[in-house]
Order: C-alpha cells, then sequence, then structure tokens
C-alpha cells in the first residue's frame, strides 16, 4: 500500500524549485535534501514496493503509471553527490519537477484510477 500523504509531500518538494532552495540550502531545522525527497517519494511512501509488486497496476491509471516511471528515471539521471544548489540547477531537475508537478495534478484530480475500469480507489 501506498502512503499517499507522504507521497503527496514529497511530490511536491521535488516539483517546486522554490521549495528545493528553501528546504536544500537551508542551515535551520526545517532542511531536506534530494535523496531525502526521492527515498520519500520511492521508499517511505511505498511506490518501489507497489510498483514492484503490481499494487500500483492494480490501483492506478496507465498514465500515472508511465508517469511514474518516467520520474524514477529522471531522478537517476541527477548525481545525488553534487553539493544542492548543483542539484537544484542540474539539467535534468527540471524533468524531474515536470514529472512531480503532473503526477500531483493526477493525484488531484482523481485521475489516478482508471475511469472505464473496477479498480478501486487507492484510498
Amino acid at each position: 500500500m501506498i502512503n499517499l500523504p507522504l507521497l503527496i509531500e514529497n511530490l511536491e518538494e521535488l516539483s517546486s524549485k522554490e521549495r528545493q532552495m528553501k528546504l536544500w540550502l537551508s542551515d535551520s531545522n526545517d532542511f531536506s535534501s534530494f535523496t531525502e525527497a526521492i527515498c520519500g517519494v520511492f521508499d517511505d511512501a511505498g511506490l518501489s514496493r507497489a510498483l514492484d509488486k503490481g499494487y500500483a497496476e492494480k490501483n492506478f491509471s496507465s498514465n500515472l503509471l508511465l508517469k511514474f516511471r518516467q520520474l524514477n528515471h529522471a531522478v537517476g539521471q541527477v548525481p545525488e553527490d553534487l553539493a544542492p544548489l548543483e542539484i537544484i540547477e542540474h539539467l535534468h531537475m527540471e524533468k524531474v519537477r515536470i514529472l512531480a508537478t503532473e503526477i500531483l495534478a493526477l493525484l488531484n484530480k482523481g485521475t489516478a484510477v482508471e475511469e472505464n475500469t473496477n479498480k478501486p480507489s487507492p484510498h
């Protein structure tokens, strides 16, 4: 099962350059990193396991599954060993931000589930 609130929270971080600047460059207690955000999406929220075990295919639209897989590929194109600002400005981060935004839009519109099937809601 996917932890949707945690998934959405981390997707929001990956979708916003402003949020990344605030959290990834922060010296305060309210900080994060690229690695933490992608772990939040794929590990902590359970997306990787849901994709591997077939849960996602049974509960989400084919369009959303495609976006999840594209996001997984896109984050793999960003080297995690760079300084935070270099990651934020990295060429492939724009694709990450676009995909995260598109996924959030699909989740927020309620179009995450195929409309012409009997698939149960992921909630």
